[in-house]
């Protein structure tokens, strides 16, 4: 069998806001551990974070800045998957439907775009076009973000945000004949996601 790679999903080091705009506060207490839900691995219901916002759609004006980093800089950088939505109900428009993003290294702007979620529990992905892979990554930034439901008081919300890295993969299989596949780091990766290195 030839060398295989795949995305696996990185969590960030560090979360931090730069600026509410037009007044919208982090749901609960803006507190460390709250923003650091952005990116804490922690996909379930209740382990979310967001924002509390007026009944009305965000703007680019409006819209939070939110800056996800990395203690030290990543290569192989192919996109951003998100886990949309937060609490018990992960189909009742809660979420974000889309923000813009832009990856750093350091003070360098390496490539901006826009991301697009929908309703639901499943992850949303976005990959960069034509396979294109990003070094040196020590952050991104979310801005511009836009509302699932514009008259939503208790949103936007987000269980998780991790970047998507190209990865060596390792097959298993299992006893009962189930082929798996991991990253060094011991993450089980989807098969959907796992294709012939180049």
């Amino acid at each position: 069998m030839s060398p295989r790679c795949g995305l696996s999903p990185i969590i960030f080091d560090g979360t931090h806001t730069l600026v509410f705009q037009g007044g919208p506060g982090i749901s609960g207490s803006n507190t460390p551990a709250t923003l650091a839900r952005w990116s804490d691995g922690d996909t379930s219901g209740g382990g979310y974070t967001g924002f509390g916002s007026p009944p009305v759609q965000f703007t680019a004006a409006t819209s939070p800045i939110v800056d996800l980093s990395f203690a030290t800089p990543q290569d192989r950088i192919r996109g951003l998957r998100e886990w949309n939505q937060g609490g018990s109900d992960l189909g009742d428009l809660d979420g974000f439907s889309s923000w813009t993003f832009e990856f750093f290294a350091g003070a360098t702007s390496l490539t901006t775009g826009t991301m697009t979620m929908g309703n639901g529990g499943a992850p949303f992905s976005f990959l960069l076009p034509g396979n294109q892979e990003l070094d040196g990554v020590t952050r991104v930034r979310l801005s511009d973000m836009r509302k699932l439901n514009p008259g939503a008081t208790a949103a936007p919300l987000v269980r998780d945000v991790q970047a998507l890295q190209f990865q060596p993969t390792f097959a298993c299989r299992r006893r009962n004949g189930t082929l798996e596949w991991y990253v060094s780091n011991g993450l089980q990766i989807p098969a959907s996601d796992v294709v012939p290195c180049p």
